[in-house]
């Protein structure tokens, strides 16, 4: 089980004795993750102090994925996919008419 360590402080100070870390990109956060022995540690932490811990880590680093842009949250909405669905449609049914 990984431990999950609140302080990014106390996180980084841990850190630094991992070969490689990890870090996956969420929507206003960032779980970075570093095994050191047999423990894997693991830290929620907002981008910009990320940015600050990378600068201080000298190991390897991967990502997950890619980093979002700033400001911009993505919101689900099923409502939009269905409205959109339904204007496809319509858009398909009223050419469908005209060919006939």
């Amino acid at each position: 089980m990984p431990k999950e360590i609140q302080d990014p402080k106390d996180f980084g100070k841990l850190a630094l004795g991992a070969g490689q870390i990890t870090i996956v990109w969420k929507e206003d956060l960032a779980k970075v993750k570093a095994r050191v022995g047999s423990y894997l540690y693991t830290c929620k932490m907002p981008f910009e102090m990320v940015e600050k811990f990378l600068s201080g880590f000298k190991g390897q680093v991967k990502e997950i994925n890619k980093r979002p842009e700033q400001g911009v949250k993505i919101k689900k909405s099923r409502k939009r996919k269905a409205k959109q669905v339904s204007e496809d449609q319509e858009a398909s049914d009223v050419s469908q008419e005209a060919s006939k």
